[in-house]
């Protein structure tokens, strides 16, 4: 779970200063007591962990006592960050069913019983056998450990399954022997259009161990058929890899904006995106056991702009102005999706705006007593529904919790209650309406609200449809509330989108297990404050969107979504970019 495994050094120092052990810089003494040990065997055959502590001991002025904790506590670090490769365990195991005999050999300081260890945490049982440098006293980056196996299985037909270019590859070919090549995960990375070609801090190589070891890059077939494929494969890695860093550095960004405020904070995690932010919220919040961030207010809070831009409404130009959206399809639909008003037509006929604006706004001027009175209806029954969910919320600051872009909704929402309202998005457009009436507005992947260049170009911005694909609640599109018996109910739109909700919930599940990863590396008292470059995220989702016109046919069922306020119906957004060719 770490990305350079050098850093795992720096984890074990801070453990054994929390072990109650004064120590600075035990990277550097615990690999110059490696290397002194190899110096005494001129390096010849390996050494072991306890001939390395031994030397240890020499070197340092701690005791027996402080020396075997410092050990069990490297031990203990290795075995909790080693995680298996699934596939690699899958192929083991046939294997095993197909008879074979497996023997496992590495070139390695760590003994024979604690090896099995970290094989058994990870699934590995029923070898034959373990070749351990350490123990046997042959390496394999030398050759001398092949020459050892090679002739002690002289009888067997055998073939090697390695991942070292040079110690598994090229040794034991040169001894005309079968291998099996089973590429590193950092590696593929290096080489895939995902790799940055950053240098991560310690910080960000925990984060990129997890995300590309656990998931873009644990299988080492992930690269089969590259640049045919994508080598986002299934829900796991896209809800683990590239959604899961990307909304929990949201929500940490969204906590920490409110958990200090001295204001009456309320979060509106607005539909249909807000259908799986809150779960999320939720299970991130209950898991900080902070008792002012769990009393922090937040509502599911039902939205739409077909909702709130007719419930706002107060004129002929407000309802020209809602018909200013682009739209294609018959002059019926459109009143329907976008006003909720049901024309008395003989004949229907298809109509595209903005091209047919003028015809639009005659209908409405014909028929605009009749549309105020359904206007009056809706706006009514929205404030009730306001009330019953926020309560006195004149005296809450409100915060408006959604993918962005525009801020309509939000501009929208503050116009009907006459409050300016926070908006606190995942990304922006150029256009931000809520700014022209005083509301404020911030962007978590966003460095400035007014570099256009750099907003156009931002991967969150752009591949929008693919992040709203997932958040995306299991209900359609909300029309307005009605009254029923005095109770004020939601009606929506008929989602024909159903289908995927198995694999949301498979990608919800990925993303949580993301941040349970998080949360035992970081911590819960330092989870909130890790830094992480934001581009780190972006590169990832922005690498996704790259390839995600590969995708296979599975995972591309996910990335369905409805949206009749504009009459597309369903819509798939992998196909939807591809047409726009981007």
């Amino acid at each position: 779970k770490i990305y350079n495994p050098d850093d795992l050094f720096l984890i074990m120092e801070k453990r054994i200063k929390n072990a109650g052990i004064d120590i600075t810089d035990y990277k550097k003494i615990r690999k110059d007591a490696e290397y002194n040990v190899r110096v005494k065997k001129e390096f010849k055959n390996d050494c072991s962990i306890d001939e390395i502590y031994e030397e240890f001991k020499e070197i340092t002025d701690f005791s027996d006592e402080q020396v075997d904790t410092i050990k069990n506590i490297e031990f203990k670090t290795e075995l909790e960050f080693c995680i298996p490769r699934k596939e690699s365990l899958e192929v083991y195991n046939e294997l095993l069913k197909n008879s074979k005999k497996i023997v496992l050999i590495s070139d390695m300081y760590l003994t024979k019983d604690m090896l099995e260890k970290i094989l058994n945490n990870c699934g590995y049982y029923n070898y034959f056998e373990i070749l351990v440098s350490s123990e046997v006293g042959f390496r394999k980056d030398d050759g001398t450990m092949w020459t050892y196996f090679y002739d002690k299985y002289a009888d067997c037909k055998t073939i090697h399954v390695g991942d070292n270019e040079e110690s598994d590859l090229h040794k034991p070919v040169e001894l005309g022997k079968s291998i099996c090549h089973f590429m590193q995960g950092k590696k593929m990375y290096g080489i895939s259009n995902y790799n940055m070609n950053k240098k991560f801090d310690l910080n960000e190589s925990l984060v990129m161990g997890c995300t590309l070891n656990k998931g873009l890059f644990n299988s080492p077939f992930a690269m089969y058929k590259y640049g045919e494929e994508a080598i986002v494969k299934d829900e796991f890695v896209y809800g683990y890899s590239i959604l899961g860093p990307i909304i929990f550095d949201y929500l940490k960004w969204i906590i920490n904006s409110v958990k200090d405020s001295e204001k009456k904070e309320c979060l509106l995690f607005v539909s249909r995106e807000g259908w799986y932010l809150i779960k999320i919220y939720e299970y991130i919040v209950a898991k900080l056991k902070n008792d002012n961030i769990k009393n922090i207010e937040k509502h599911y809070f039902y939205i739409s702009r077909r909702a709130i831009t007719v419930a706002q409404a107060e004129n002929l130009d407000d309802l020209l102005e809602i018909m200013k959206k682009s739209f294609k399809g018959t002059l019926r639909e459109l009143f329907y999706y976008r006003l909720g008003y049901k024309l008395d037509l003989l004949d229907d006929y298809i109509i595209e705006l903005p091209r047919d604006y003028e015809i639009v706004k005659n209908v409405i001027i014909n028929n605009y007593e009749s549309i105020m009175k359904q206007v009056q209806y809706e706006k009514e029954n929205y404030l009730k529904y306001v009330e019953q969910t926020l309560g006195d919320y004149k005296t809450k600051n409100l915060n408006f919790l959604d993918l962005g872009y525009s801020g309509t909704a939000q501009y929208y929402l503050s116009l009907l209650l006459d409050q300016k309202i926070d908006g606190k998005y995942f990304a922006i457009s150029g256009d931000i309406k809520p700014l022209s009436i005083g509301c404020n507005v911030e962007s978590c992947y966003n460095e400035n609200l007014y570099d256009l260049d750099k907003i156009v170009n931002n991967p969150i911005y752009k591949g929008s449809i693919l992040i709203e694909s997932f958040l995306t609640a299991p209900q359609g599109q909300l029309q307005y509330f009605r009254n029923e018996d005095k109770k004020i109910e939601p009606v929506f739109n008929f989602d024909n989108n159903l289908d995927k909700v198995e694999s949301s919930e498979k990608i919800y599940s990925a993303i949580i297990e993301y941040i349970d990863d998080m949360f035992k590396i970081f911590g819960k008292d330092e989870i909130l404050n890790i830094e992480i470059d934001k581009n780190i995220f972006l590169n990832l989702y922005s690498s996704f969107f790259r390839e995600s016109k590969n995708i296979n046919n599975h995972l591309k069922k996910m990335f369905d979504i409805d949206d009749y306020y504009c009459s597309n119906g369903v819509i798939n957004g992998i196909e939807f970019w591809k047409k726009m060719g981007i």
